[in-house]
């Protein structure tokens, strides 16, 4: 009877301390479960951050590039010498002068967003790449006046003209952007649409720091 009494009183124990023991490695493993999870969630809310941050400064990168321009491809330190939309496109083309001095010309064409094209690359001594000339003959109707004024500069094996051509007899101007390819000697003709037209290629005949043609 004895025996009996002890051997439950063992039995008793053990089941005691193995209910003791379970509870404890169940509370570390749910305390361990939940640190994994604050782990994870601060890894996952720093990750969110990182990518909000790069888009905030990409976001903030095109801003400054979509910005650079205006609406006639001039920037804020520039004075327009000539800009027009090109008919039939969306593309615009324009002449700029630095307002100081005026230290660089630049010729560009595309979106105040997306400019395709500028020339030259690299605008130290940039008047020396790009030649003006004009015609002029007076006299009006009768005499078949004419105001011929063009600008040329060659790129990559091409010839680019932007000209501005008066007519007394017509009484119009006909303005735009002739490409010539030097191999092949094609012509291509991009005019400007007539009310998009702002400022005047009879302008650079005030720089002396191009080279000028009188014909």
């Amino acid at each position: 009877m004895k025996i009996t009494k002890v051997f439950a009183l063992i039995v008793l124990t053990i089941s005691v301390s193995s209910g003791l023991l379970g509870c404890a490695i169940k509370e570390n493993t749910t305390e361990t479960v939940d640190k994994n999870t604050v782990s994870n969630d601060k890894a996952s809310g720093e990750n969110s951050v990182i990518e909000y941050n790069k888009e905030k400064k990409s976001n903030n990168e095109e801003k400054k590039t979509q910005s650079e321009y205006n609406e006639y491809l001039q920037k804020e330190n520039e004075e327009i010498i000539i800009s027009f939309s090109i008919a039939d496109s969306d593309k615009l083309a324009a002449l700029c002068v630095s307002k100081e001095e005026p230290s660089y010309i630049a010729f560009r064409l595309g979106r105040s967003e997306n400019v395709e094209f500028e020339f030259p690359d690299n605008l130290t001594d940039s008047w020396n790449k790009f030649i003006y000339s004009y015609y002029l003959r007076g006299g009006g109707i009768e005499n078949e006046g004419l105001d011929l004024n063009y600008l040329r500069f060659e790129y990559n094996g091409t010839e680019y003209q932007l000209f501005q051509e008066y007519s007394a007899e017509s009484d119009a101007t006909d303005v735009g952007i002739r490409t010539i390819d030097s191999s092949t000697n094609n012509e291509t003709v991009l005019r400007a649409s007539e009310d998009s037209i702002k400022g005047d290629l009879r302008e650079l005949r005030a720089y002396d720091k191009i080279k000028t043609e009188v014909q």
